[in-house]
């Protein structure tokens, strides 16, 4: 099982696919604009980054490149094929790109009331089994009155 990996593009033929799976992959409170993502990607620091094995689509990444730091900002791995260590093979993939960066990355808390608990569990049990470390460091999520939050 060895990774190929592509930037993603309007012409390329999983195009619908990438965008379907961050859809699926991401709650909506989550996304930003798929417009953003791929004019950031065309125009600046952002790298857009689908990864197949062989013909199949496994997923993406969407990374923020800074000068000492990248921001992981979206990793998916298509559900069909979860489980099967593509989400280790694309983070060694990105550290060995990028060696001389830290990768930073931000993920829910592991809250036992969520309702989504044991996949934040295993959320990051996945980050820590690949060499991430958790910080001290809480984020507070912040609703601005009036915005679209769903």
């Amino acid at each position: 099982m060895s990774l190929t990996s592509i930037a993603v593009t309007k012409r390329l033929a999983d195009y619908p696919a990438i965008r379907a799976l961050y859809q699926w992959a991401f709650p909506r409170a989550e996304q930003v604009p798929w417009f953003w993502l791929m004019f950031k990607a065309k125009h600046s620091r952002a790298h857009f980054t689908a990864y197949y094995d062989g013909e199949d689509l496994v997923g993406f990444t969407y990374l923020i490149v800074g000068h000492n730091v990248n921001y992981l900002m979206y990793l998916a791995v298509n559900d069909w094929i979860r489980s099967k260590g593509y989400g280790t093979q694309i983070l060694t993939h990105l550290k060995a790109t990028y060696p001389a960066q830290t990768l930073v990355l931000e993920i829910e808390h592991p809250d036992p009331k969520a309702t989504n608990t044991k996949q934040r569990f295993a959320r990051l049990q996945f980050y820590l089994k690949n060499h991430f470390h958790q910080t001290p460091h809480l984020a507070a999520e912040v609703v601005v009155p009036g915005a679209k939050t769903d």
